[in-house]
């Protein structure tokens, strides 16, 4: 029934997308190995080896166009080659013209130190950093760093949206993400994690 504008007001957004992460990797892997190919949603959902209907599919797509995945010429859909399948071999490339590294003598501020302390060791955010400020002088294409960090491309994503947000990433305009070799509480941080990981590897072989 329908209902005023004050009780709509009160009710908590709708969450967005309503597909699941897997689900959203399902039809970008299936757009990844067809990349010269465009499919309209209805055809993507003949083609999917799954349950999906044709709006999930609709709803996967938006989020992949969300995350700068995938193009589309109404009513077409296809991988943004460039963005997604490009990634070299490896997805991985040098930094042109890495900086410096100077050495640390600034005191960071207590916001910074906050935000620092909510990065929580083995959460997605941990595991991009380290692996991205334990290797300064590499960049790499989104699809590298979700298989390093054993994440989906789209949470990978996401997380990497979050982080440069933040501006604790690096950018390139076509879509390379490296670490910034200026932000030495990260390349400590990194450390540390590193640490952490190898103490837990000796408790474990014990």
């Amino acid at each position: 029934m329908p209902i005023p504008i004050e009780q709509f007001n009160e009710l908590d957004p709708a969450p967005w997308p309503y597909i699941s992460a897997e689900d959203v990797d399902t039809v970008l892997a299936y757009l990844a190995s067809n990349p010269q190919t465009a499919y309209t949603p209805d055809e993507l959902t003949k083609r999917l080896d799954t349950e999906l209907t044709p709006i999930e599919v609709c709803e996967a797509l938006l989020e992949l166009e969300r995350l700068s995945l995938v193009d589309s010429a109404e009513p077409y859909w296809i991988i943004d080659i460039e963005d997604t399948v490009e990634p070299t071999v490896t997805g991985q490339r040098p930094v042109d013209n890495p900086p410096v590294e100077d050495v640390d003598t600034t005191e960071i501020s207590p916001q910074r130190e906050q935000r620092l302390r909510s990065i929580k060791p083995g959460g997605s955010e941990a595991e991009v950093l380290k692996l991205l400020y334990s290797n300064p002088e590499t960049e790499y294409k989104v699809g590298s760093i979700a298989d390093a960090t054993n994440r989906t491309i789209s949470h990978t994503q996401s997380v990497l949206d979050f982080l440069e947000q933040k501006d604790d990433v690096t950018t390139s305009d076509d879509g390379w993400y490296h670490a910034d070799r200026s932000r030495h509480e990260l390349l400590r941080l990194a450390s540390s994690l590193r640490q952490l990981d190898r103490m837990f590897e000796r408790y474990s072989e014990q």
